[in-house]
């Protein structure tokens, strides 16, 4: 390994003392030649050639191959006398290649910059924002016509990274009640969602029963996918049997109420993110509230009127009718 990398050196320092420049260049094939060759030597001391080019039969193949990785030409004036300039076509066609190749080191890098960002995105957790590390920083300007629609396979999608939400209500849990909501992604800034609630479980006189379905639609407000606050629009039905709650009031303690509830409102919440996996809600709903129901004594034995103050009926309310504090987990 020694030996292979002194070799190495070697050959890079022959090649280091083996390079001049284009000026003593044109004065040895001119002293080789016994020609006369017309240039200037401000322009040509500051272009280097890696080695002077084997001498060929003609001075015109030796110069052309000595002024091949420049931006000079040659012209002739007679057999003994030649002249530089610089060639127009060479310095276009050079301009040219530049120009490409700056153009596909900004994609290179503007590619590096997002798979970075990327990664940061998919590895951080929820609610920070990590500034991904590159080795050189996009720096100037990309010309227009390299602003394009990135396709899947040179940059990824962000819709990738937006989670699905699965959550239940701690308030509704503190009644006995079991429920789940499914939250699912839309876009960036738009998610949809939708909620169940089961009681089936009667304590003593007291009955919370109930079926309950509602779905919902959100919009983020925070530039952060899925955080933060939001507002909403959401429907809802249930189909219940409440009453003998003696904490309640005179008619939820003394009856029963059995009947179908219809809403419809509009919601404010807002999440608050714990880490990558785990958040809490608060949500509050306001909207149009219908309900037709049925009313039983709690105790039949009594049949007085104060006992049997509300009856059978509907009843139209516009308030509160959505209030949640939820746990959520993000998948």
């Amino acid at each position: 390994m020694r030996l292979i990398a002194f070799f190495a050196f070697l050959s890079l320092c022959i090649k280091l003392f083996a390079a001049v420049t284009l000026t003593s260049a044109l004065e040895r094939v001119s002293a080789h030649y016994d020609v006369a060759i017309s240039y200037s030597p401000s322009q040509t001391d500051a272009v280097g050639v890696e080695s002077i080019p084997r001498f060929s039969s003609t001075v015109g193949n030796a110069l052309s191959q000595l002024l091949a990785g420049t931006d000079y030409g040659y012209g002739k004036v007679s057999d003994r006398v030649y002249y530089l300039f610089k060639d127009k076509q060479k310095i276009a066609l050079r301009k040219q290649r530049e120009a490409r190749e700056k153009e596909q080191a900004a994609i290179d890098r503007i590619c590096e910059y997002r798979r970075h960002e990327m990664e940061c995105r998919l590895a951080c957790k929820h609610g920070k924002m990590l500034v991904p590390k590159i080795e050189k920083p996009l720096q100037g300007t990309v010309n227009a016509d390299i602003e394009q629609e990135w396709p899947a396979d040179r940059c990824n999608d962000e819709s990738a990274v937006l989670p699905v939400v699965l959550k239940t209500n701690a308030l509704l849990l503190a009644s006995a009640s079991a429920n789940a909501t499914l939250e699912l992604p839309v876009s960036a800034h738009v998610s949809a969602e939708l909620s169940v609630s089961i009681n089936r479980w009667p304590l003593g006189d007291a009955r919370l029963l109930h079926v309950a379905v509602s779905p919902a639609l959100k919009y983020w407000l925070g530039s952060e996918p899925m955080q933060g606050d939001y507002v909403g629009a959401y429907a809802g039905y249930a189909n219940y049997d409440i009453g003998g709650i003696g904490f309640a009031g005179a008619n939820l303690a003394d009856n029963y109420y059995k009947g179908n509830l219809y809403s419809a409102g509009i919601l404010y919440g807002h999440r608050f993110i714990l880490c990558r996996h785990f958040a809490l809600e608060a949500e509050i709903g306001m909207g149009y509230v219908y309900t037709k129901y049925d009313c039983n004594l709690v105790d039949p034995a009594v049949s007085s009127a104060a006992s049997r103050a509300v009856k059978d009926g509907s009843k139209h309310k516009f308030g509160i009718s959505r209030l949640a504090l939820n746990v959520c987990y993000m998948f």
